[in-house]
């Protein structure tokens, strides 16, 4: 009697009646699958037998498949998974499917679901225990090969496995194989798995193009790069492809970065081009470490202004150390938060390293801002940073609140140089407070220079500084460091300066402290609201009694929303609240004559001694 006629009853209550047959094909073993005589050779690592087919049959066969212990080769065609596929090995380094296939993005295991719509998704794919071998070491590099791939799919678990050597990506987490595929991934896991690229001629450890919910917690990247690639490769890559692409609610908790080293590469990399609405947002990195990596955490961002999409970054409880370059180019992000962090090169003094965080992106000529940012809580040690340890090269809104400098060499703070001063770069909402500094290693006895300041300005600011926004206070020094250098254009609100400001925009009531007071006065106060420098060929129409100027012509441009301005030869002050292309809000309705293309002009705050 056939096992198709046998019933099968499982125990308990309410359990309903099965066919044998269709209990066993519940799990099978691939084993069963492979020819008797090719066992021994796949145990002893031997094996040169090619066992696409008998894989694919047992994938085809059961929900379940138990891989044996040995080197499997799949060499002549991608395992297609289907809802329900459970990939279970001997362990990992006991079970090795390796191929000598060129399986593109399809991959060594390949789920694709052909539909748009996440209704459709391919559900409940499961992998574990085994290593997935891509064999670049003796292949060599590959771009579009990789070891995995998933394109439509819903709550895939991936949990150790080590994705070893793979010539392209290790996993691609993607929106189809085609260049315009729409596929979306939902709730993708990786728990304890490893991705080692062996010799640093790869893509990727991760492409994620699309994913709505993405764990990768308690992972291992190491060794993964290619010197010969510009950017977009490290450790975990999120590259979406086209407007509808996803990727939200990420969070990589628990990892380890090493050795992610080679040119432009990064550990992790965020692009937001195609942020549109809320379909890219929402990034969390905590309890990660990062040794050895040429960049950390890196970006290519979109220019914003404050009422854009967010992007909604948490760096937390991570360590940075010996990073080639800085540690984090932030670029123009927005919501982004780094708390509690430490940043690292050691030995200190090392010339090899640099590390620190970089704000503000130069793109195409202009400047993509920062928006809405806070680091707070963290150390930076015997960092040789570029710029600065903290470098800002744009930004609107930046809180640095209660972090350590220390034995670092340069400046701590650093306004810097950019490409595109001047060009929609903005230095405004700028916080500074109950930092301290101070150098406490006898390394620089060696030569190499220490500290030179908390606050360091290499920009030859101009008037992107909106100084009515900025505020320095509460912070110390030590051992000889200054706040300032004399030399530095960029002053605060409240800040120690030799003598009153002469660059930027300044509200009413702001002011400096004077280093050196004057009896019975020791403050330099704005008495009347304005913006330093002069302005040349910017024009707008403005209507009596409109709180808006239209058709503005700014050709730099040189205006920024909080600058002060005067309009048509109106004695009047007016605060730009707005700029919205060629059209210009101000705080309070224009009160002279109505006229076409007037000038604009930058009206000189005044100080007084108090």
């Amino acid at each position: 009697m056939g096992a198709s006629l046998v019933a099968f009853m499982p125990s308990g209550t309410g359990a309903v009646a099965r066919t044998t047959q269709a209990k066993l094909l519940d799990s099978v073993n691939a084993a069963d699958f492979i020819p008797v005589a090719q066992l021994a050779a796949i145990l002893g690592g031997t094996s040169t037998y090619d066992a696409t087919s008998a894989i694919q049959a047992a994938i085809t066969a059961a929900y379940t498949v138990v891989l044996p212990e040995g080197t499997i080769n799949i060499n002549s065609a991608s395992l297609v998974l289907h809802s329900g596929s459970r990939m279970i090995g001997k362990g990992r380094g006991k079970t090795i499917v390796q191929g000598n296939f060129a399986y593109g993005t399809a991959g060594m295991f390949y789920a694709n679901s052909g539909s748009a719509s996440v209704a459709n998704n391919i559900t409940g794919i499961y992998l574990a225990d085994m290593t997935l071998y891509g064999m670049v070491d003796t292949l060599g590099y590959s771009p579009f090969t990789c070891l995995l791939s998933l394109n439509g799919c819903t709550n895939p678990v991936i949990e150790r496995v080590d994705f070893t050597g793979m010539r392209g990506d290790g996993c691609y987490v993607g929106s189809g194989i085609g260049g315009t595929d729409e596929r979306h991934n939902v709730n993708v896991t990786f728990r304890d798995c490893v991705f080692d690229g062996l010799i640093s001629t790869n893509r990727n450890g991760i492409s994620c193009i699309d994913a709505d919910g993405i764990t990768i917690d308690n992972c291992v990247f190491k060794n993964i790069g290619n010197p010969t690639l510009s950017a977009s490769v490290g450790a975990i890559d999120f590259e979406p492809n086209n407007g509808f692409s996803i990727y939200r609610n990420v969070k990589i908790v628990n990892c380890k970065f090493l050795n992610i080293a080679t040119v432009n590469t990064a550990a992790i990399t965020f692009f937001n081009g195609l942020q549109s609405g809320r379909n890219i947002r929402g990034w969390v990195v905590d309890n990660c470490s990062f040794n050895l990596c040429y960049r950390a955490i890196s970006t290519s961002t979109s220019s914003k202004t404050p009422q854009s999409e967010t992007d909604c970054l948490r760096v937390t409880n991570c360590a940075f150390l010996n990073s080639t370059v800085e540690d984090v180019n932030g670029g123009g992000l927005s919501d982004v938060v780094f708390d509690n962090n430490t940043h690292e090169v050691y030995p200190i003094g090392s010339t090899s390293y640099r590390g620190g965080i970089i704000i503000g992106q130069t793109i195409s000529s202009s400047c993509s801002n920062g928006i809405c940012w806070v680091i707070s809580n963290s150390k930076f040690t015997g960092l040789r940073p570029q710029f600065g340890c903290i470098a800002v090269r744009g930004v609107r809104g930046l809180m640095i609140v209660s972090n350590e400098f220390s034995d670092t060499t340069g400046a701590c703070i650093n306004i810097i140089t950019s490409a595109s001063s001047g060009l929609n770069r903005y230095l405004e909402g700028i916080e500074v407070k109950h930092n301290q500094a101070s150098c406490q290693s006898d390394t620089y006895a060696s030569g190499n220079s220490p500290t030179t300041g908390l606050f360091v300005d290499t920009s030859g600011i101009g008037n992107e500084f909106i100084n009515a926004t900025c505020i320095e206070s509460d912070n110390v020094v030590f051992d000889q460091i200054t706040l300032h250098r004399a030399t530095d254009l960029a002053q605060f609100r409240d800040c120690v300066q030799a003598a009153a400001p002469t660059q930027g925009s300044w509200a009413k009531g702001n002011g400096i402290t004077l280093a050196t007071p004057a009896a019975g006065s020791f403050r330099s106060v704005c008495s009347v609201a304005g913006t330093f420098g002069t302005l040349s060929g910017v024009v707008a129409d403005c209507t009596n009694g409109s709180n808006t100027l239209l058709n503005l012509v700014d050709s730099v441009p040189s205006l920024r929303e909080g600058q002060y301005i005067t309009v048509n030869a109106f004695a009047t002050v007016y605060r730009i609240c707005r700029i919205n292309g060629t059209t210009v809000f101000l705080n309070a309705a224009f009160g002279g004559s109505t006229g076409a293309a007037t000038a604009i002009a930058w009206p000189a705050p005044t100080f007084v001694t108090v």
